[in-house]
């Protein structure tokens, strides 16, 4: 016996969420900028109602405007961070922005080798990563760090790696085997070597 099939297609669903209005967006806007300092242009509205639809779905909502008040109203750090975590774009690969190592290369670290040896300066080098996504421009920079300051150099350094998702660290610390810290508005991979000897 067939009976027909009651699930409802994807298609369906999307059309059971009204699409966001301009004054939904514009709330979104000024949320994600004042917790996170993503300025979301107009042309992105089709973008942040794309990857929030599923969201909706999931959590029964049929207004974008009904899942702002549930950020605000319910539960606020935890869908904060969903919201972040779905409206991030992950763009990450191994010597991201070549021009920016040919820079450290040519210039950061020839310069820091002769502040060193001229004026007994630190052999402390500390590295800020800032949106990372899982990790790929850090583990870079760690690279070009050891090629220039191997062990036994007697130099030492610390890359602190930083994503607003949480999900994309997550991945990065699962498949590195590096413990994940989630913060308020943000996550972070430690990445700490020691090159002295």
């Amino acid at each position: 016996m067939n009976r027909p099939n009651s699930a409802p297609n994807q298609a369906a669903l999307d059309r059971a969420i009204r699409p966001v209005s301009d004054r939904e967006f514009a709330l979104f806007q000024k949320l994600i900028y004042r917790e996170a300092g993503i300025y979301l242009v107009p042309a992105k509205k089709a973008l942040l109602e794309a990857r929030l639809t599923r969201r909706l779905l999931e959590l029964g909502l049929s207004s974008f405007e009904a899942y702002y008040r549930r950020i605000l109203e319910v539960d606020h750090n935890d869908e904060l961070v969903v919201l972040l975590d779905r409206i991030s774009t992950n763009e990450t690969h191994f010597f991201r922005e070549p021009k920016q190592f040919e820079f450290l290369e040519n210039i950061v670290f020839p310069a820091w080798k002769e502040q060193n040896r001229s004026a007994g300066g630190s052999r402390q080098i500390r590295v800020w990563s800032a949106a990372c996504s899982s990790g790929e421009e850090p583990y870079s920079l760690a690279m070009i760090l050891w090629d220039h300051f191997p062990p036994g150099s007697g130099w030492d350094f610390d890359i602190l790696a930083t994503d607003i998702s949480t999900r994309v660290l997550g991945a990065g610390a699962l498949l590195r085997g590096i413990g994940a810290r989630y913060g308020r508005c943000g996550a972070q991979l430690q990445v700490t070597a020691r090159a002295m000897a």
